[in-house]
């Protein structure tokens, strides 16, 4: 995310025509894409939240979304899959990070969900994407609505609606639409 709000800004001084913020922004989003593969951790087998905390987080699919490395860059995979693996909750959805104790003990997340819905659909996993997708809509609201998480029991957790939950469907709708072509 730093990267993205860094490579914007010099976007933005670009259309200014602001050549030395440019560069200056340039640079410093360099230096942060530059640094990220750094977080990646050969023992544990993919990345890290950060420097000094190895909890997986799904958050780490943002390594790819956000172009720093592509979505088949074996670190990302073994990321990817690492989250897969050990955030899937007994609902079926994904969990923000390892021990999440909010609104419930590793509920799963209609967000964290999705951004491995889109992944699969960047490695043309299309089958297992449309599962990510299916169980976020079958796990909304009677009223149609997305919530922000699933609890163990498969009922909706803590805000509802939520907008965030709701745009980010769209995404990896449009996504998967669009492959399908």
């Amino acid at each position: 995310s730093v990267y993205a709000g860094l490579n914007g800004a010099c976007l933005m001084a670009k259309v200014l025509g602001n050549d030395d913020e440019q560069e200056r922004w340039a640079e410093a989003a360099g230096a942060v894409k530059n640094a990220i593969p750094g977080l990646y951790d050969e023992n544990l087998g993919r990345f890290k939240r950060s420097i000094s905390d190895s909890s997986l987080d799904a958050s780490l699919f943002a390594v790819w979304y956000m172009g720093i490395l592509t979505p088949d860059d074996d670190r990302v995979v073994n990321s990817m899959r690492s989250i897969e693996r050990e955030l899937i909750t007994s609902s079926g959805g994904i969990a923000r990070y390892e021990g999440d104790n909010y609104q419930g003990y590793m509920n799963g997340w209609i967000i964290c969900t999705l951004w491995l819905a889109q992944w699969h659909i960047a490695m043309g996993n299309l089958a297992r994407a449309l599962d990510l997708i299916n169980w976020c809509a079958d796990h909304a609201a009677s009223t149609g609505l997305l919530p922000e998480q699933i609890g163990y029991d498969g009922t909706p957790r803590s805000v509802l609606p939520l907008m965030w939950s709701h745009c980010t469907f769209v995404l990896p709708v449009m996504d998967y639409l669009a492959a399908l072509t």
